[in-house]
């Protein structure tokens, strides 16, 4: 009955217009959108240009940029949706074991702690079901910084407006119902070079950019990678590569694409009428179905609050709980104190053989590095080199070795993918121990820093 409530209360506080925009890579593409009767038609539309990096400009300029082209375009919306490209995300696919549903989100978060550089307070994801051609559930998601996704809300609260969604428009009903296909790839033409998108069976399973493939060769060997990444049925389903009448006239998407039919037997078609993503994203909330990614935290009305505060179920059970409660403690500390007893007896036997071993391994450490032919810390170093790619797209700046194999690396990469598969070979290693990302940031180059701790093998 709460949940019933909740929902009669967010139907009837859904605005009929709203400020929908398409936030790019140098552009952010904006339209205000009326739902009039059945379809939502545009009232006006505009454009911002963008700085080169938005996370590294104070969020009052770009806040102020936006402002003055709302007002040139006589918008007086305040509540907005916002599509974020698919460049500043992670994203991984995973296919769904049979589990209880108190256990399904435990396996998500270990999937994502594996999939993701960053730790899950760090994060803000999102999550998308879909089935693939045997009808095995999966779940594709997709995780923006939490550093970023704060600074983004700073800019819009800045600007006047109040976000109602934060998605992915190339995920909803409306684009990809637009693509006329159940299966294909979409080349999509950024300023930075291309986004890919990978749909099957009618919903998106992979979004990434390829912004460093500038050469057809290139560009055709990431689409082969990516859609190698996919599984089985998915790559034999998807034949075809999507792409607009712009993208289709720049040589170096023909180039590939004439490379991706020779070699892979894939075909190509030009996409007619290309929608405009900032308009599906508004068909998609303001009529439906609703976009599957959402990165904006769920909201509790003060309607649900309240029935929560009085559901009398609650109350009934107050005492009784409070009494298991106590007694649960009472068990804890009688069994506490009857297992340290124990323990105190065992060590009145054993302490003075104990004494004489840990006396034994202090000299045995004292003179260990004597007749020890092994070298741990060339080994730690050949160790980590391997990781690194052969072609120097992946470098390091510092590099800490301290005591009991505890490594500090910091660096660069030419791409976040050269960074990433790195980054996997080291947790795939079993003498990689508490591997943790201290930092991961998004300039002209890759900057990272991570640690953990080595062990070396064993002979």
């Amino acid at each position: 009955q709460p949940m019933a409530l909740t929902m009669m209360a967010w139907k009837k506080n859904k605005p009929s217009s709203l400020l929908s925009m398409e936030w790019g890579y140098a552009q952010l593409h904006f339209e205000w959108v009326k739902k009039n009767g059945g379809k939502p038609h545009c009232m006006a539309r505009g454009s911002v240009a963008l700085p080169e990096n938005p996370f590294q400009e104070p969020p009052e300029i770009i806040a102020r940029a936006i402002r003055q082209a709302l007002d040139q375009a006589q918008v007086t919306e305040k509540h907005c949706i916002v599509s974020l490209p698919v460049g500043w995300l992670f994203s991984c696919r995973t296919e769904l074991p049979e589990l209880e549903q108190e256990d399904l989100q435990s396996f998500l978060d270990t999937q994502a702690e594996r999939e993701f550089p960053l730790p899950l307070d760090g994060l803000q994801i999102a999550q998308a079901p879909f089935q693939d051609h045997l009808e095995a559930s999966h779940r594709f998601m997709m995780a923006l910084p939490t550093q970023r996704f704060d600074l983004l809300n700073e800019v819009m609260e800045r600007a006047g407006l109040k976000p109602l969604s934060w998605s992915v428009a190339q995920a909803g009903p409306s684009f990809l119902q637009s693509l006329g296909i159940q299966d294909a790839l979409c080349l999509l033409s950024t300023p930075m070079g291309y986004d890919l998108l990978a749909v099957s069976g009618g919903a998106l399973v992979m979004g990434r950019s390829l912004s460093e493939s500038n050469q057809p060769q290139q560009l055709a060997r990431e689409i082969k990678i990516s859609l190698g990444e996919l599984s089985v049925e998915m790559q034999r389903s998807i034949r075809t590569c999507l792409i607009p009448l712009q993208a289709s006239q720049e040589g170096v998407a023909q180039e590939a694409l004439v490379q991706l039919q020779e070699r892979m037997g894939m075909s190509h078609r030009i996409l007619s009428g290309e929608p405009s993503l900032a308009y599906c994203l508004a068909c998609d909330f303001l009529v439906g179905p609703a976009n599957p990614i959402e990165f904006l935290p769920p909201q509790v009305s003060a309607l649900e609050a309240w029935s929560r505060k009085f559901d009398s179920g609650r109350h009934k059970w107050v005492g009784g709980s409070l009494a298991a409660a106590i007694l649960l403690i009472s068990l804890i500390f009688f069994w506490q104190g009857q297992t340290l007893e124990a323990l105190e007896d065992q060590w009145a036997v054993m302490e003075e053989p104990v004494k004489e071993l840990e006396t034994l391994q202090q000299r045995i450490r004292l003179y260990r590095s004597w007749y020890d032919q092994s070298i741990p810390t060339l080994q730690l170093i050949e160790h980590l080199t391997e990781a690194f790619p052969e072609e120097g797209e992946v470098w390091v700046k510092e590099l800490d070795i301290r005591e009991n194999g505890q490594v500090s690396c910091s660096g660069f990469a030419t791409s976040n993918r050269a960074w990433l598969d790195m980054l996997e070979k080291l947790r795939g290693s079993s003498q990689v121990k508490d591997l943790t990302v201290d930092q991961v940031r998004d300039d002209r180059q890759t900057q990272f820093s991570f640690r953990y701790r080595w062990e070396a093998s064993q002979p």
